[in-house]
Order: C-alpha cells, then structure tokens, then sequence
C-alpha cells in the first residue's frame, strides 16, 4: 500500500535584512553629541525609532545597513566611522 502525502505547513518566508555586527556604539553616541540633537530628534530626522536608537549607543542592538547609511547621513560622518574602520569623522 502506498503512502498517502500530505501536504506540510509552510512556514512564512522570514524577512532578510542585512545586519551590522560591529557598530560601535561610543561613536554613535559621540557623533549625535557633536551634531547637538538628543536621541528623539535623531529619531524623527532618520525614522528610526528612539528606542532602536537608545539600544544601539547602548551596544544593546545592530543596525540594518539601511539605518547605518540612514544615521550616517543625518550625522555628517561616514559610515566607515561608526563601524570603527575609520577615525576620520567627518564624511567627505
């Protein structure tokens, strides 16, 4: 006798998003300090949620690539910067 199949449940398909292992949260904090905002206006310049933003200069959180580039950009410093590849602070 053959076996009946049936059909398995599939599992949603899990989102990818690229993560950031290394962010360094000291320069993170660092160059928002320079910039003069608090993590709230950082939040509602970048979109990212200040909560996300407490927990990554905290070193609690990656960053996806996108919020890297996104904080980056909102800070005038280079990404190269906030990942500690680089000491230059300024993005050219």
């Amino acid at each position: 006798m053959a076996k009946k199949r049936t059909a398995k449940a599939r599992t949603p398909a899990k989102k990818r998003t690229s993560r950031v292992v290394g962010i360094q949260a000291d320069r993170l904090r660092a160059a928002r300090e320079r910039a003069g905002i608090n993590q709230f206006q950082l939040a509602k310049l970048t979109s990212i949620h200040p909560s996300n933003i407490s927990m990554a200069e905290s070193g609690l959180k990656d960053m996806s690539t996108h919020s890297l580039v996104v904080l980056a950009r909102a800070l005038n410093v280079s990404a190269d910067y906030l990942l500690g590849l680089s000491s230059e602070v300024l993005r050219k």
